[in-house]
């Protein structure tokens, strides 16, 4: 499976600006096994992080052993990590409980992401379509111009 997907990728990119540059990061994703998907997702965003020089712990949740669910489990995910802000989706206001962050002094920010216009190989430009569709077309440079990542966070 993980050879039809190289070919894929490698048919939709190679001809891409910076294919060479980064399609070995996701050859070298692909070469090995994953016990499951989940590990996999995990790889990926280590692969992408790496590859845009991102230096950022990754925490998965559940190895936080915190019994709380809803926007309680949030918070103590928040303060387990020392942290005072949580960031969410747009789509956040419909499920989370805001007063709960108020008492617990965590500040909440909903991300109202607008799509930016890149560069894309093939017809019209198709927003949100993938991390690996920005990188493979505008590299690593744009990519955390386009993505308005701020090292200093």
């Amino acid at each position: 499976m993980a050879k039809k997907h190289l070919n894929s990728i490698k048919l939709a990119y190679s001809k891409s600006n910076y294919f060479k540059d980064f399609f070995p990061y996701i050859e070298n994703l692909l070469s090995k096994k994953y016990e499951n998907l989940s590990v996999l997702n995990i790889k990926c965003v280590e692969m992408i992080l790496d590859y845009l020089g991102v230096k950022k712990e990754i925490v998965i949740s559940s190895t936080l052993n915190i019994e709380k669910t809803k926007t309680e489990r949030l918070i103590e995910i928040v303060k387990r990590l020392n942290g005072d802000t949580y960031l969410s989706g747009d789509g956040g206001h419909s499920y989370l409980d805001e007063e709960i962050f108020e008492k617990n002094q965590i500040k909440l920010i909903y991300l109202n992401y607008k799509p930016v216009r890149y560069n894309q190989l093939w017809g019209d430009f198709i927003e949100n379509l993938s991390v690996i569709d920005l990188i493979f077309n505008e590299g690593r440079e744009n990519t955390l111009r386009i993505l308005n990542y701020d090292k200093t966070l």
